[in-house]
């Protein structure tokens, strides 16, 4: 039921809301693009599984392009067939442009995991791994200027920085990490969305969008934490892959080298989720590729 002493959740009824462009527009296309690109790469998707596997991939299309119809048409959310949890509704028939907007998102991703979950094997598949991919290869340039300015402020540490340095260093990371958001997948419907200008030159461009800059009093408690003896552990939630990952590890090792932090714990989505998001297959991949592009890196393994 309603609480009459906060205003409804907001729902795709409004027309003027954000939800109503995210159902009418941006998950439409977000699942036509994946249907279109399992359609497209079937044989490599189905790889050694044989026949019974393209039969589950088949399976998978029709999931997803009966989930894009069922939004297209404000259809009833259907409930959940596979293993996992599913949420008992309180009476109101959940539909999608007439229900609140967050929750029928979530579930729309949901679904997207339920459609690969009911088949035997192709349990892994991840829909959305080729556009997050894509957005890590074609980023390759800020991603290789990000790495390099990491390289040259962990050499500036060994050289016992001063503390105004160590502030500027924290402080442009932080916001480098905070302006990764700005490849999200999901907000662009699964389009072209990479990070092709240098995240450094933008910092002063960007800075007068930050609504609420808390960033001193942090490096505050941290260096206050690093001066005891102290420095913990600091705990990064994961949002998109592609440049933003690489800007949320970045921002990692430079905690780490400074001493500000003594450990880093990354947290990645269980599934994939909101087309970008990072799974542990995703922060492993991103791994592998920053070991094979970074040439610095290289030849220091050489020397």
């Amino acid at each position: 039921m309603s609480d009459s002493r906060y205003p409804p959740p907001l729902s795709a009824k409004d027309p003027n809301s954000f939800a109503y462009p995210t159902m009418k527009d941006r998950v439409p296309v977000i699942l036509s693009k994946v249907v279109d690109h399992l359609s497209r790469h079937r044989d490599k998707i189905v790889g050694e599984a044989g026949e019974a596997g393209r039969e589950e991939l088949k399976s998978i299309i029709g999931s997803l392009s009966q989930l894009r119809y069922e939004v297209m048409t404000n259809k009833a959310a259907a409930p959940l067939r596979d293993s996992l949890r599913k949420r008992q509704d309180s009476g109101d028939e959940l539909k999608w442009f007439d229900s609140a907007w967050l929750w029928m998102e979530c579930y729309l991703y949901r679904r997207v995991y339920e459609a690969s979950q009911m088949s035997s094997l192709l349990k892994n598949l991840d829909v959305f791994a080729d556009q997050k991919q894509t957005a890590f290869l074609n980023s390759y340039k800020p991603i290789s200027t990000l790495t390099m300015y990491l390289l040259e402020a962990s050499h500036a540490l060994t050289q016992a920085a001063p503390e105004t340095e160590l502030s500027r260093y924290f402080s442009e990371f932080l916001q480098m990490s905070l302006w990764g958001n700005k490849c999200d997948l999901s907000i662009s419907a699964g389009s072209e969305n990479s990070q092709v200008n240098c995240p450094l030159e933008q910092l002063t461009k960007l800075k007068p969008f930050i609504l609420i800059d808390d960033s001193h009093q942090i490096f505050q408690s941290l260096s206050n934490t690093k001066l005891h003896g102290q420095a913990g552990l600091v705990d990064i939630i994961l949002d998109n892959a592609g440049f933003e990952l690489v800007t949320d590890l970045c921002f990692a090792d430079f905690l780490i080298t400074s001493g500000l932090a003594s450990k880093v714990r990354f947290y990645p989505k269980t599934f994939p989720w909101f087309v970008s998001d990072v799974t542990p297959e995703d922060f492993h991949w991103t791994l592998k590729q920053l070991g094979s592009m970074n040439q610095a890196w290289k030849r220091g393994q050489a020397d």
